[in-house]
């Protein structure tokens, strides 16, 4: 899409969404990061990902949709041919009006870097959204109010696709960014939380959809899987799929003081891996694919970096169960 169909797709994605933020060098490392160990997103139209700074109505001067400043320097410069060559350039061989939109570079093409980059706001590209949803993680006390503390969830999500298809939506994880914590108030506490994600179809339905969501326990504990998955959780264990995947890392990022695994819906069967129903895996992340031949009492947990890891089932472990929402 150009610059601002994108914009526009993105504001009605969902309610408050926009081209992503970009500001701090924390968010710009882990967004590089992701689609640098992600070979498919890598494969960007356009050779970049629109985010939402430009210079539009004030050459030089960058803000972005939500009407920020362009504050953080992560603009690309090289060397070339014994000059150094800084963005923004506005460059203006193809349109007069110059290169007034902002991308995450797929620049250089062997070994990108991904640095922001000024580029002409009518050229097609892959873009990254950027939306807020609130959710109740763990239930603790506020010290002035005693009503739950609640986090907020932003989820950042590249596409290439079109926005008028009916297909369903299907996402896959490239970044989980670092919580920010809310300004001291009398209410409730809220944490910001970032996920990239990236789609390939269409939001648009008027049906009800009734999806899984990851829910915590009120208190942390530790259990093996079997407890877990039979008494500690209300529902089941949950079998992530790629969006739930990367929601439970961002949940997970903010349990701070703990480095373990929390067990997931998956275990071994005997001959394979299956869900806790005995379901073929639409889904996996493993940090390292399972042997042909696996130990019998081994399941799975998954750790803040996202990836799925085996365990003996007996082993101690937090855990992340699984609910279901009508929306």
């Amino acid at each position: 899409m150009d610059w601002l169909a994108a914009k526009e797709f993105c504001e009605n994605y969902k309610p408050g969404g926009k081209l992503a933020v970009i500001n701090t060098f924390t968010v710009h490392r882990r967004i590089r990061k992701y689609i640098r160990t992600h070979s498919m997103l890598k494969q960007c139209k356009g050779n970049g990902y629109w985010i939402g700074a430009n210079d539009r109505d004030n050459e030089g001067n960058f803000f972005f949709t939500d009407n920020t400043t362009l504050t953080y320097d992560g603009w690309n410069t090289e060397k070339k041919k014994g000059t150094i060559l800084k963005q923004p350039n506005n460059n203006v061989n193809r349109y007069k009006e110059g290169q007034d939109c902002v991308q995450i570079w797929r620049h250089p093409r062997r070994n990108p870097m991904w640095y922001l980059d000024d580029d002409y706001c009518p050229d097609l590209k892959s873009y990254i959204c950027e939306w807020r949803f609130t959710t109740v993680l763990a239930t603790t006390e506020s010290p002035t109010t005693n009503a739950p503390t609640t986090k907020s969830v932003t989820t950042v999500l590249p596409t290439t696709e079109s926005p008028t298809t009916n297909a369903p939506t299907t996402k896959s994880v490239t970044t989980v960014l670092p919580t920010t914590e809310s300004p001291t108030t009398n209410a409730p506490t809220t944490k910001s939380v970032t996920t990239l994600l990236r789609t390939t179809e269409s939001p648009t339905t008027n049906a009800p959809n009734t999806e899984s969501v990851p829910q915590l326990p009120d208190t942390w504990t530790e259990s093996n899987w079997h407890s877990s998955q039979a008494a500690r959780c209300t529902g089941k264990l949950i079998v992530p799929n790629v969006t739930t995947n990367a929601i439970i890392v961002a949940m997970i990022l903010t349990d701070e003081n703990y480095n373990s695994g929390y067990w997931i819906g998956v275990s071994y069967s005997g001959s394979h891996f299956t869900d806790w129903a005995g379901q073929a895996l639409m889904y996996t992340n493993w940090s390292t694919e399972p042997p042909p031949k696996t130990l019998n009492n081994t399941c799975v947990e998954i750790r803040k970096d996202g990836l799925w890891h085996i365990e003996k089932c007996s082993e101690k472990r937090r855990y992340i169960c699984e609910e279901y929402l009508v929306t």
